[in-house]
């Protein structure tokens, strides 16, 4: 077991290591986890991705330093659930209100608003995730947890579930058209 979100203003579960960034993550994200374990024997249907379905806060020492790595104040900070945020991050509204979402291709998504930073997964980096998991044969994954999704659909303004679906539905290889297609062939019997 390996935390990969205790380090200041790093996301809560990169995919890949940030080479680019000022703070390495080498070692410290899903993809050089699961090497390391596959390094020394460990097979590869036994491997599960813990994936977080919540946010990590942190308070900057200086809010103009925005960027993955910044330093912060080690006694502040906290988490969320994401239907808290989801839908209102860089809304007028909720939340999310005021705070200014940046994307790092193939790390995911962080966001600010004046000496605050939080990091989190939304569907787009999960999608990504699950389909690291399929194309490893890896044994599966696992999230953080099942409530901390916008399981009514009533806060993401993307139905129920918006993490949980794209993540199972990428695993099992399936498109959302094929999946109500399915469901509702099951339902017709």
């Amino acid at each position: 077991h390996r935390d990969l979100h205790s380090f200041p203003t790093r996301r809560s579960s990169d995919l890949f290591s940030l080479v680019k960034a000022p703070v390495q993550n080498a070692g410290f994200n899903v993809v050089d986890i699961v090497n390391y374990w596959l390094e020394r024997g460990a097979a590869r249907e036994k491997i599960v991705v813990g994936i977080p379905l919540y946010g990590k806060v942190f308070q900057l020492l200086n809010e103009n330093d925005t960027r993955v790595g910044a330093p912060v104040n080690p006694n502040a900070g906290g988490g969320y659930d994401y239907w808290n945020f989801c839908g209102a991050v860089g809304g007028e509204e909720g939340p999310g209100a005021g705070w200014t979402k940046v994307y790092v291709p193939d790390i995911g998504p962080y966001a600010y608003k004046g000496d605050l930073w939080t990091s989190f997964d939304d569907p787009q980096i999960l999608v990504q995730k699950a389909q690291y998991v399929r194309d490893e044969g890896l044994g599966g994954a696992m999230i953080w947890a099942l409530d901390t999704d916008d399981f009514n659909g009533l806060n993401c303004g993307q139905g129920p579930h918006p993490l949980l679906r794209p993540l199972s539905d990428t695993i099992r290889g399936r498109k959302r058209s094929e999946e109500r297609r399915v469901g509702k062939e099951c339902r017709s019997r």
